[in-house]
């Protein structure tokens, strides 16, 4: 075999061998591709999960008023403490001093109660119940009013929570009903049960909870 016939064999095996490491390093690009499209995918199916576990338990955290079916509300506020101007027991009296003023007042003992008072971390928690929602209004100076839809003045158009229907305030009263919730205030509000409408300067959390913006009219929330 001479020389030449060599050269010829010898290229021919290099050519061969590659195209074998670039066939070789192809699939392994394959693989990696592959591989990262799986981890995205299962990515975001895992966060999907995470964040539909969490979201309802963290939605309402902080300051917040929850409307019971028969008008009552209880109040959830938490604020941070600071021990070196009162202690949790003169919190606490203070608190007690002020709801028995108020209650002493209306001539109903058991129209604001405290539920409970916690202190972790520097960070108190207060419950307060109220028999009414003008208890509330009265003792938190935070204006809330519960009226029947159909006898409201709606005070903006309304969006319908289910299809994003979009309603004129002037057409509400004769197509809405429900129980209407109206405040001017900043407030987490949970509703007794699935909010069907919503007006203008309100977000929705979930489907009983909205998060009112102050405005300058009444934010309306109907159930």
């Amino acid at each position: 075999m001479n020389q030449s016939t060599r050269n010829r064999k010898k290229t021919k095996r290099q050519r061969v061998r590659r195209m074998q490491a670039y066939a070789a390093r192809a699939v392994f690009v394959v693989i990696i591709v592959l591989a990262v499209l799986i981890l995205l995918k299962a990515g975001k199916g895992a966060y999907r999960f995470v964040r539909s576990f969490t979201e309802d338990k963290t939605a309402i955290s902080g300051n917040y008023i929850r409307i019971s079916k028969n008008g009552s509300v209880q109040e959830t506020a938490v604020e941070d403490f600071d021990p070196s101007v009162y202690d949790e027991t003169g919190l606490k009296e203070m608190i007690d001093t002020e709801i028995s003023a108020y209650n002493d007042k209306v001539g109903e003992k058991d129209a604001v109660k405290l539920s409970k008072l916690t202190i972790k971390n520097d960070v108190a928690k207060l419950i307060i119940d109220y028999a009414t929602v003008e208890d509330y209004t009265s003792f938190s100076g935070i204006e809330i009013k519960l009226e029947d839809a159909s006898e409201t003045a709606i005070p903006s158009q309304l969006t319908e929570v289910d299809d994003g229907k979009i309603i004129a305030a002037e057409d509400a009263k004769s197509e809405v009903q429900g129980t209407a919730v109206l405040t001017k205030s900043d407030i987490t509000i949970v509703a007794p049960k699935k909010i069907k409408y919503y007006g203008d300067n309100i977000v929705m959390i979930d489907s009983k909870t909205a998060k009112v913006t102050a405005g300058e009219t009444d934010a309306v929330i109907i159930y």
